[in-house]
Parts: structure tokens; sequence; C-alpha cells
């Protein structure tokens, strides 16, 4: 709806039953505030800070770049699931 927080899991037996790694067939998201509603034609995404060049990207450009998987650990943020 773009109003509330977009959050979706799997059953919790699920997580279980996959052992340590969650499996992509099961990813969750958790979400604290709106979700935009944005178009992947227009959208853009700019890295700039500690880097050589800005550089600006659009979701085609990247969709197509490698993707890498490797084992890492979320901290919990809160539980502000009411919102």
């Amino acid at each position: 709806s773009g109003r509330h927080p977009f959050n979706c899991e799997p059953p919790l037996k699920d997580l279980f039953d996959a052992g340590f790694i969650t499996p992509t067939k099961i990813h969750f998201v958790r979400n604290h505030g709106k979700v935009p509603r944005i178009s992947w034609d227009e959208h853009r995404v700019t890295v700039t800070g500690l880097v050589k060049n800005k550089t600006t990207f659009t979701m085609d450009q990247l969709a197509s770049l490698p993707s890498y998987e490797f084992p890492c650990t979320f901290p919990c943020a809160g539980n502000r699931r009411k919102e």
C-alpha cells in the first residue's frame, strides 16, 4: 500500500527446518517504515561518499551486476511490529 511497513516471513517451522542458513526460497522481509513506490525504468541509485567517483546506476545496470552469496548475520533492529 505504500502506507505500512512490508513484512512477510515464512512459517517458523520452515526456518527451523532450514537450519543455520536461510535459503532464498524462504527469504523474509522486515521493515519499519513505508515502502516507496518506484518505477523500475525511472529509479536510480547514486553511490557517493568514500568512493573515487560518484556513480549513478539504473535498475537494469544493478540487476546485471554479478551476485555473490556469503553467510552473514543481521542483528535485530527492534521489536516495532505493531507500526
